[in-house]
Formats: structure tokens, sequence, C-alpha cells
């Protein structure tokens, strides 16, 4: 437990330091490792765990929008049209450059840290299933991801030297956890999906411009659609600092207000491409693969003589947030009739913050009856409408196995 406060401990000094001058939402917030489960009935004894988690902390995925950035503050600052707050910035992306080079997309120190608290967490909830058996882990190919497997393996290992891992990674193009970049239906989707007219006006009528021209001395020489644009790109790096662990006054850059309104386009992106929504259910059906092996993997648990005490997969927030559309999770698939009316009412950071997760727990009743529970982020949910934060897995099983085999279309919870 003492091991555990610490890792927490350091996990809120990595992202203090960026935290105490902006008060930051959206889907590059750090999870809060404070956040701790209600117990479950005593007379209930604990089975297994399906885990499906996002990877932890993560530097930018690629240089392109650093590179961008820094490009039109350069030409401006050799044109003599950099502004101090421009030549500011600029310094700052030079910063992010250095610190991330040959790391772009990989796990930061908090992020490992995380992981480790993660796991933790994982141990001192669940003692029970880390005496004897195994426990099956998988990760997409992609690198953060596996970094997050290792991470939370090998620190759960040495918490439970007793327990068989089986460790692995995906294939590349896995229709299972990396469904997003195989499902035709999801693909066409984000092509051509109505969602796409959606978020261009929102940001049209809400992006402002300021932060985009305080870099330069009187005009920017940019359209105000590049204007906005520049401001969104400075969002994307200036949110990126806590998780990096890179010091820097964000209010020297963007206000309070046009910040908010950054992190509501890029939640309305999230709840448009990511969730079941009146406009399209096919973000949340493409992740049927992945809610029927969450189903089988319960079965499997839950079998008389299995040895199996949990199956953990690591992927992204673009795996989790359609699957908690499709499974129906309350309060996800939330229906707005404008856009704006999402903004206080929906928002990405309880969903899928940086190390995201849900746990799928399966306990067993005195009589032998399973039951199932659900933790999300370290909050224990209810599974489903009008049921309690325990309940039948044949039940919850069953309204999964309807979800999964037809559209979810939109169902507001």
């Amino acid at each position: 437990m003492k091991t555990l406060l610490r890792n927490i401990a350091t996990c809120l000094l990595l992202c203090g330091a960026v935290a105490a001058q902006a008060q930051w939402k959206g889907s590059m917030t750090p999870i809060n490792l404070d956040s701790t489960p209600e117990a479950v009935p005593d007379s209930l004894t604990g089975v297994g765990v399906v885990r499906v988690a996002r990877h932890g902390a993560r530097f930018l995925t690629s240089d392109k929008t650093v590179e961008e950035l820094r490009g039109l503050l350069t030409e401006a600052q050799g044109a003599g049209r950099l502004s101090a707050d421009g030549a500011s910035f600029l310094r700052l992306l030079n910063d992010v450059a250095s610190t991330t080079a040959g790391r772009w997309g990989q796990l930061t120190p908090l992020g490992y840290q995380e992981e480790s608290a993660l796991a933790e967490q994982f141990a001192h909830e669940h003692p029970e299933l880390l005496t004897s058996g195994r426990i099956v882990a998988r990760s997409t190919a992609v690198l953060r991801a596996h970094q997050s497997m290792q991470a939370f393996v090998s620190r759960l290992a040495a918490l439970a030297p007793s327990l068989a891992i089986d460790e692995g990674t995906e294939p590349q193009y896995d229709p299972l956890l990396r469904f997003f970049d195989t499902d035709a239906q999801f693909l066409a989707f984000l092509k051509d999906g109505t969602w796409s007219g959606i978020y261009e006006e929102f940001v049209k009528k809400e992006i402002p411009t300021g932060p985009a021209k305080r870099l330069f001395t009187k005009t920017s020489g940019l359209s105000k659609e590049q204007e906005r644009a520049t401001t969104m790109k400075m969002y994307a790096v200036l949110s990126s600092l806590q998780a990096a662990g890179i010091t820097a006054d964000v209010s020297q850059y963007m206000k309070s207000g046009e910040l908010s309104r950054c992190h509501d386009a890029a939640n309305l992106r999230h709840w448009l491409q990511r969730t079941s929504t009146r406009y399209s259910a096919v973000p949340a059906t493409a992740a049927a693969p992945l809610l029927e092996r969450v189903i089988d993997d319960a079965d499997n648990m839950g079998a008389e003589g299995s040895d199996t005490r949990s199956y953990l997969y690591f992927a992204h927030a673009e795996t989790l947030l359609p699957l908690l559309s499709l499974m129906q999770i309350p309060g996800i698939n939330r229906q707005f009739a404008e856009p704006k009316d999402l903004i206080d009412e929906w928002d990405d950071t309880n969903f899928i913050p940086l190390g995201a997760y849900l746990d799928v727990e399966l306990y067993r009743g005195p009589s032998g009856h399973v039951y199932a529970s659900l933790v999300l982020n370290g909050e224990r949910i209810y599974p489903a409408p009008g049921a309690g934060k325990v309940m039948s897995w044949p039940q919850l099983k069953g309204a999964w196995q309807s979800a999964a085999s037809g559209p979810a279309a939109g169902k507001p919870f």
C-alpha cells in the first residue's frame, strides 16, 4: 500500500507543473488515480476481471503539428512579424521537439508511473485473483500500448510472483483492438459521414482566432480559417504538455475561455466520431467483435475449473469509447439537439483520460450464481439502466449480445 501511495504521489508531482497553471479537461488529461471503487457485498467471491484499457500518458503522436507551427513562426520571425508571445511560443515548440525527439507517440515517464500505480491498484482491489492461475495480457502493435502493457504486467508480476502471465501483441491491422482501422463501414463513415459538417460548423462559429493572432505583430497574414486551424494546433501542443512533464505558463498563450472552446471542439469530435449518436450508430457497432470477445472471456473465467484470473487489453481511446457506447454505459449515448448543448453535459474526460480503463468484474454468489459489476476509471458504475451496481451476469451478457448483434442507434440513457 505504501508503494501504491508513493507511485500515485509521483504521478501527481509529474503532472503538477502544468496542471497548476491550467484546469485541463479532455482526452490528454491523465487519469485520476485517487478514485477507488466502492466495495461489493462480502457474500460475493471474486472470479475474474476483463479489462479494456487505453494506454497511459504519451507524447504527441508525431512531429507534424509541432513542425507546421515551427515553420509558420520561423517564417514570421525572419520577416520581422513575430510578436513577443510568438517568440515565446516558438521556444516552447523547440522545447517540445527536443524533449520528444525519438519518442513521438511513446509513453512518457508519467505514463510508466501511471501503469505501475494502476497495477498496484488492481492488486489491491483483487488480491484473491493473484494467488494462483494465470493472466492473459494483449496489446495493439502500437508502441505506447505495448509499453503500457509491459509496465503494468511487470509491476503485477513483482506483486504476484506465483501468477503465470501470458503476454502478447496483436497484429498491426487488428480487427479486435484496432477495428477503427479495419471496419469498412466505420472507415466510410469517417470519410463521408455527416459528422464532419457538424464539426466544421462548430469550429467556424466557436473557435477563437485570438491565440493565433497574438503570435504575430500587426496582422497574422492568415485567413480566418487558417487562424482557427492554428489555434487548434496550439491547443494540441499545449494540451500535451502535462503528460510530457513540460512546464509552461499556458495562460500566456490562451485565456481560460479560449482553452474551453478548443476542448469543446475536441470533445464534440469524439462524441460524433466515436459514439452512437442520432447521426449514426456505426462508431459503436464497429466495436461488436471486441464486445463479443469480452463476453467470451468473461464466460471462460466463470466456467468451473478455469485457471484464468484476468484478461487485460491495452489499446486506445478509439478502442474504448466505441466499446463503452456499444455497451450502452449510462450517460455515454446522450443525445443533443445542437452541438452547443453538449458543452457541460458530456465530457470525454470522464470516459477516456490517459490511462483510462473499463473493468468487467465477475463474482460468484453463495448459491453459485455469477454476477457482474463494472468499474470505469476507478468508479463503480451502473452496468445498465435500472440495474444495481452488481447484476446477474447472464442478464448483462444477454443485453450485450443483443447490442453486439444489432444497431445500438443512439439509445440515450
